[in-house]
């Protein structure tokens, strides 16, 4: 089930007499909507943006006229922009969508720094983008907690974040297809997990195993998406966080080995040096000598 949706787009569903002072006008949203084969929605009397980012094929009107979409292709609309949407040709399933319709006076700047375009189909290669945003900006709706109005902005902000960021990763690396874009995001969960637990003893064979991959594959497909081997990556990511721990200045450096995830303090030191130019003793008498003359 879906979030609730509003029927009448001009009665808001939060604003600032629910939540606080302030411009912001939440005026409907849904997520996983199902519209039925054949259905058309019109949508003109939005009086405030309306995005929407959808989960199979699709029509929508846009600045180039009638325009199609897929999974995960998001669509900006300005205020009362008269748009429509619905299933293409052929569809016999109909289509599904998230979306949210809101006022605020701060979504302009958000597009200009995002360099999000409105009227414009916005590939981003995941379907679901939306949801989880869409999910917080609910609760705090309905549960009214303090600064939920700053809550919703900031989700709603962190939202068209996410979408530029997918937006300008694919422009990137435009020879993805859909597979490989599914691939990079089945490898990031693990990156992400991977990085979480610096302490662990990992092997390719164990991080492939998250991703239910064969190691060799999976080390050519992991530094294909992100330019460096699982192996490098991780040794990189424990070399950065023992030199946080470092400027700390509150662990021994043996210590600091183990929690990195470095069985060997001797083995530490010599990665250690070759990507940071120092031993890292010296790493940390260098930089309190920054403090100090500061």
């Amino acid at each position: 089930m879906g979030i609730d949706e509003m029927k009448n787009p001009q009665e808001a569903l939060y604003n600032p007499q629910n939540g606080g002072s302030g411009d912001l006008l939440l005026h409907g949203m849904g997520t996983r909507s199902e519209h039925l084969p054949g259905h058309v929605a019109r949508t003109p009397v939005f009086s405030g943006y309306l995005i929407m980012c959808f989960r199979n094929d699709f029509f929508c009107t846009t600045d180039l006229g009638r325009t199609e979409g897929g999974p995960g292709d998001c669509v900006i609309h300005p205020p009362h922009y008269p748009q429509e949407h619905g299933t293409t040709p052929g569809n016999s399933k109909g289509f599904t969508n998230d979306w949210i319709s809101i006022s605020w006076s701060g979504i302009p700047a958000l597009l200009e720094e995002y360099d999000l375009p409105v009227n414009t189909i916005i590939h981003t290669g995941t379907a679901s983008l939306m949801e989880p945003f869409l999910q917080r900006i609910h609760f705090e709706v309905y549960d009214q907690t303090p600064f939920a109005q700053q809550a919703i902005r900031a989700q709603f902000g962190l939202m068209l974040l996410e979408i530029a960021r997918q937006r300008a990763t694919l422009d990137r690396q435009g020879k993805w297809t859909r597979t490989d874009i599914d691939m990079r995001n089945r490898l990031l969960k693990v990156r992400v997990q991977v990085h979480q637990r610096l302490r662990k003893t990992w092997t390719v064979a164990e991080m492939a195993g998250m991703a239910n991959l064969s190691p060799g594959y999976f080390a050519t497909r992991y530094s294909e998406f992100f330019g460096v081997s699982p192996v490098n990556d991780l040794v990189e990511r424990r070399i950065e966080a023992s030199q946080r721990w470092l400027r700390q200045g509150h662990y021994e450096i043996a210590a600091i080995a183990e929690r990195a995830g470095f069985t060997d303090v001797y083995y530490f030191s010599r990665a250690f040096k070759k990507r940071a130019g120092c031993p890292p003793g010296e790493y940390r008498k260098r930089f309190q000598r920054r403090q100090e003359a500061q």
